[in-house]
């Protein structure tokens, strides 16, 4: 390996396994879905519905659902899939609108269904708490589609009565793997990465629009099948090409429509580049103090301690990826 740039491999990857969800936050994730979920049957139950007998269980989605959850993460995201026979067709389908594969292109209104998603939707930006956590649990009314997919409650389409949103959530994983596979592994890291960059930055960039970026920007990355050895480049040059992507609409993948990218991250992002490219420079002479310091401004002090934990004795790690 390179003289230069010797503190790079370990730091990164002593980050990344610090940024890894602890078992006991994956416990607490999956357990507060589990534990809405029983307090929507229970609901129905009580008002005699028989939807009750027949809902799902829920799916996990987002970054817990994806492996790109970070630890200390504020929210799960899963989809409460309820049961077809709660769609009825018929009176009001002006209003409720409608079509769509679930339920074979006829125009549907969807009565049971769209009271609970609407009572759950006015509340599912906030979420539900854990016990003992700040995490939220963000449980999102949906249907099963027969052409595959979800129809899923838009939070202000259907808080006004409108259609709801086609939602891929397998197509999603596929599209990130995708990336993944075609940088050795490196979506995933540079997604989780990046939202710890989010979180101390306080960057108003939603994490699915980081998600669709990062896998864009690999598929350009010159270096993307390097090692740990350029993540510093990594880290710099994305910053450096984000800056340019305000305003941007993304596609969605499967779901035919876009999400906006947003403008207010954008001083968050140039400062982001601003310190990467500063400390990738002190890397290279091997000003570790001084280049920590970069780091850990645009990550947030987890940074430095990840990497004095693995020094005083957290197995050593394999620096890979050649000189350059």
């Amino acid at each position: 390996m390179s003289v230069d740039w010797r503190h790079v491999p370990a730091r990164f990857e002593a980050f990344l396994a610090w940024l890894q969800p602890t078992p006991e936050e994956r416990r607490r994730a999956l357990g507060g879905v589990k534990a809405i979920a029983d307090v929507v049957r229970c609901c129905l139950q009580a008002h005699g519905d028989r939807m009750k007998e027949s809902m799902a269980d829920p799916l996990v989605v987002g970054g817990f659902g994806k492996g790109t959850a970070i630890r200390d993460g504020d929210a799960v995201d899963a989809l409460l899939i309820l049961p077809p026979h709660s769609r009825e067709s018929g009176r009001d389908s002006g209003r409720d609108s409608g079509r769509d594969t679930a339920a074979g292109g006829r125009a549907t209104n969807i009565p049971a269904g769209l009271a609970l998603a609407r009572a759950l939707a006015s509340q599912f930006a906030a979420g539900a708490e854990c016990a003992n956590s700040r995490m939220q649990t963000k449980l999102v009314p949906a249907f099963a589609c027969r052409a595959g997919g979800y129809l899923v409650a838009d939070r202000n389409r259907t808080l006004g009565g409108g259609p709801w949103r086609l939602m891929q959530p397998r197509l999603e994983v596929r599209h990130l793997e995708h990336a993944d596979a075609i940088s050795g592994g490196k979506a995933r890291h540079l997604i989780q990465m990046a939202k710890a960059w989010r979180r101390t930055s306080g960057a108003p960039i939603a994490p699915f629009a980081i998600e669709l970026l990062v896998c864009e920007f690999l598929s350009a990355w010159l270096y993307r099948r390097r090692g740990f050895l350029f993540y510093d480049w990594l880290v710099r040059d994305f910053f450096f090409w984000l800056t340019a992507q305000t305003g941007v609409e993304l596609p969605i993948p499967g779901g035919g429509e876009t999400l906006n990218t947003g403008t207010g991250w954008r001083r968050h992002a140039e400062r982001a580049y601003r310190l990467a490219a500063l400390a990738a420079d002190l890397e290279r002479d091997n000003r570790s103090s001084e280049s920590l310091l970069c780091w850990s401004l645009v990550f947030g002090g987890e940074f430095l301690l990840a990497r004095q934990q693995q020094m005083q004795g957290l197995p050593a790690v394999v620096c890979s990826g050649g000189a350059r």
